[in-house]
C-alpha cells in the first residue's frame, strides 16, 4: 500500500500457490498507490482462487497504478461463485488509465459485469474509473465506472 518508490513489473507467480476459497480483505490495497510499476498484470497472479465472493477481496488493489499496461488477464480473479460481497470490486483498477483490451472476465471469458449482473455500487463502485483505454469501456455498466 502506498509504495510509489516501488519499480518494475509485478512478479509472476507473486500469489501463484494460493488456492481455495477467498477470505475478507485478502488483497485489499495490495498495490493502491504503487504508480512506478509497470508493465502487464501476471497471469495468474491471485493464485487459483474458487468459491463465493468475500467482502473487501479486491478493493482498491491496484488503484492508481498507472503505470500498468496491457491486458487484465482472463480469469485474474479465480473461478468464483455466488453473489458479489461487500465493496468487493470496489476501485479495483481505479486510475489504471494504461490498461487496454477488455475489462476483466471469468474463466470462461463471461465478463464479470455479466457474470455479477446484480451488482450494485456497494460492491463494484469505481472498479474501472478512468480506465478508459479498455476496448468495452462504452458497454461497462455505470455502476461498475
Amino acid at each position: 500500500y502506498g509504495c510509489s518508490g516501488l519499480t518494475g513489473e509485478i512478479p509472476i507467480g507473486l500469489f501463484g500457490d494460493l488456492s481455495g476459497a477467498p477470505a475478507s480483505n485478502m488483497f485489499n490495497s495490495t498495490f493502491y498507490g504503487c504508480s512506478g510499476l509497470t508493465g502487464e498484470i501476471p497471469i495468474g497472479l491471485f493464485g487459483d482462487l474458487s468459491g463465493a465472493p468475500a467482502s473487501n477481496m479486491f478493493n482498491s488493489t491496484f488503484y492508481g497504478c498507472s503505470g500498468l499496461t496491457g491486458e487484465i488477464p482472463i480469469g485474474l480473479f479465480g473461478d468464483l461463485s455466488g453473489a458479489l460481497a461487500t465493496s468487493m470490486f470496489n476501485s479495483t483498477f481505479n486510475g489504471c488509465s494504461g490498461l487496454t483490451g477488455e475489462s476483466a472476465r471469468m474463466p470462461d471469458g463471461q465478463y464479470l459485469y455479466d457474470y455479477f449482473n446484480t451488482a450494485t455500487s456497494s460492491n463494484v463502485r469505481g472498479m474501472y474509473k478512468n480506465c478508459t483505454g479498455l476496448t468495452d469501456y462504452s458497454s461497462i455498466p455505470s455502476a461498475w465506472k
